[in-house]
């Protein structure tokens, strides 16, 4: 999307110009379960690959299984509380943006 991709050229140029450090101000962490019945007459083509990052930043986990007819789906990132140097502005909104593509995973039904 045009859009999203101008919003990132303008960040990384804010991180070229960047002058103080970066300070994550609070660590958090949030956890999202879920599952998807597929319907009746459909299969999932294949379950997505379950992912792991870890970086300085923090964890995240995105894992997938089939229980029951169901995709399940469980989501975990933690971001933690810290102080980095300015050069590492970068590679914290590297991360995130992986973070952010992976939370947008598809998944493909097929019909039977």
């Amino acid at each position: 999307n045009e859009t999203q991709e101008s919003i990132i050229s303008i960040i990384f140029k804010y991180c070229e110009d960047r002058k103080l450090p970066l300070e994550v101000y609070f660590s958090y962490q949030d956890t999202y379960n879920f599952s998807l019945e597929i319907p009746e007459g459909y299969k999932l083509a294949e379950v997505p690959k379950s992912v792991q990052l870890t970086s300085e930043f923090g964890n995240y986990s995105l894992q997938f299984s089939m229980e029951n007819g169901k995709l399940v789906t469980q989501r975990k990132i933690t971001i933690l509380k810290n102080i980095y140097p300015k050069e590492k502005f970068k590679e914290y909104i590297e991360f995130r943006k992986k973070t952010n593509n992976l939370d947008n995973t598809k998944i493909l039904l097929t019909k039977i």
